[in-house]
């Protein structure tokens, strides 16, 4: 065996695990073979090996070959195992979604808010004109299939009438073109009326609300300007969006150092949510909410909280307790592989991420004004500013590189096609820097990936038939959303 040092081995409970960093086959492995992956990995350490040893870790090493025939797709024997090539092609021009800031104004100051009170840099709202041009850029800019707006600010729904507009210019010139147009939202949930949930369902608007937990840390979290609860503002409606619109409503709780990620899971379910996600506080230029010993911190505790969960998630899937199965499945939040990719013996192809998402490439936000920028969190940096929807200029190609090719770091990181380079947003903040990963976030990463594959490599065919009975995942969707 040779270029065993592509694979990375380790722990979870009392199983071990280990996946090969080209070709992402990732698999459950006998204590022997961890125990070498953990050591000095010399030839003469290998030959001393037993023969099932041997025979996990050359599959593991060799699972491109092992695995042709098989009913997953898998790296082509051509393909450059470090993926530059593909990674040099870039972007192919076409835009598929666009984050629509018809607001950056907000009526919360939302403690943590990386958009610096919903405003990020140049308070305003969004004119027609700019919106309608800003409908007619993406579909220009758009594949032949389908295309998305996501409405966003500050806080959207201040600017409602403008929405209801791009929302019917959208569909009517989309359907010329024959291509399907897309909405979602994202709201604090305060302004809800009837006149909002028609608008919601007529459209079929994807919501993503903003649920920070029970009502003391909501309100603390998310004060209103005119010092009365938030909480009780954005539950008036919340009941019947929930009735109405159920798993196409999702709640995004963010965690501050010092949140309890069980205590915000809690109050998520209580609220009735069928789907959540939790994401951690931040910083951004508007905004120095957090600090590296705090987030570290922070991160700990949120590792802590999804291996216990994910400890009780197997335990209950071994047992068949649907109960808990249910329950598990709005907390833990981890994404699995299709059904096809789980093969004989908890072996898993997951295939390779180039990017975190498609910032900059196949998804930008455009502002109040016009002006494109990478996606919504970069809106209002003149320094990271793409272009403009009034010119006709292609937008600026900075990052059309994957980050695992660009980051001499990511290059040689066992989890880069996990990772996908992170959030670059993320890191511009703590580095200064897309191409400088940040130490602290990458070791998170790390971690909750290790998770993801132990919980991927732990789950057989009759179990992952048995989670779509109980309508924990479906056939063609396969998600328990890990934050």
């Amino acid at each position: 065996m040779s270029g065993n040092d592509t694979l990375h081995g380790f722990s979870f409970g009392q199983q071990h695990f280990a996946i090969n960093a080209n070709t992402m086959i990732a698999s459950r492995i006998c204590s022997e073979s961890a125990s070498y992956l953990s050591g000095y990995q010399s030839h003469k350490a290998y030959d001393a090996l037993s023969e099932t040893a041997k025979s996990e870790l050359d599959a593991l090493y060799q699972g491109h070959k092992t695995l042709k025939g098989k009913n997953v797709r898998t790296p082509s024997l051509g393909d450059d195992p470090e993926g530059k090539s593909s990674a040099q092609a870039g972007w192919d021009g076409r835009i598929s979604c666009i984050a629509l800031f018809v607001t950056q104004i907000c009526n919360l100051r939302c403690t943590y808010c990386y958009g610096g009170a919903g405003e990020y840099g140049n308070r305003g709202v969004m004119d027609e004109t700019t919106a309608l041009r800003a409908v007619d850029w993406l579909l220009e800019h758009c594949g032949p299939d389908e295309a998305q707006i996501s409405f966003f600010g500050g806080e959207p729904f201040l600017n409602f009438p403008l929405m209801k507009k791009v929302a019917e210019y959208a569909r009517h010139q989309a359907g010329k073109q024959g291509v399907g147009m897309n909405f979602t939202v994202t709201t604090n949930l305060t302004l809800l009326d009837r006149e909002k949930l028609d608008f919601i369902r007529d459209f079929d608007v994807m919501t993503i609300a903003s649920f920070d937990g029970p009502k003391d840390i909501f309100d603390a979290l998310r004060p209103s300007l005119d010092g009365s609860s938030s909480y009780d503002k954005a539950m008036k409606m919340l009941p019947e969006l929930l009735a109405e619109r159920g798993r196409m409503v999702n709640a995004r709780a963010t965690l501050v150092p010092g949140s309890d990620p069980a205590e915000v899971q809690t109050a998520i379910n209580a609220a009735g949510f069928l789907r959540s996600t939790m994401v951690r506080a931040a910083r951004s230029t508007y905004s120095e909410f957090s600090d590296s010993e705090r987030d570290k911190a922070f991160s700990e505790k949120r590792l802590a909280f999804t291996s216990s969960n994910l400890r009780l998630f197997l335990d209950a899937l071994k047992n068949r307790d649907e109960a808990q199965i249910g329950r598990l499945s709005k907390t833990l939040g981890i994404s699995l592989p299709t059904r096809d990719a789980l093969l004989s013996r908890n072996r898993v192809f997951l295939g390779r991420k180039k990017y975190k998402c498609g910032v900059g490439r196949n998804y930008v936000a455009v502002s109040t004004t016009g002006d494109i920028y990478p996606c919504h969190r970069f809106t209002g940096q003149e320094k990271y500013r793409l272009g403009s929807i009034f010119s006709k200029k292609p937008i600026k190609p900075d990052f059309y590189i994957s980050p695992v090719d660009a980051a001499e770091k990511c290059r040689s990181c066992w989890t880069r096609y996990l990772c996908g380079g992170n959030c670059l947003h993320e890191i511009v903040c703590e580095t200064g820097d897309i191409r400088i990963p940040c130490d602290r976030i990458c070791d998170y990463e790390k971690q909750k990936n290790e998770m993801q594959i132990a919980l991927w490599c732990s789950i057989s065919n009759d179990d992952y038939q048995w989670l779509e009975q109980c309508r924990v995942i479906s056939a063609d969707e396969c998600k328990l959303d890990f934050g």
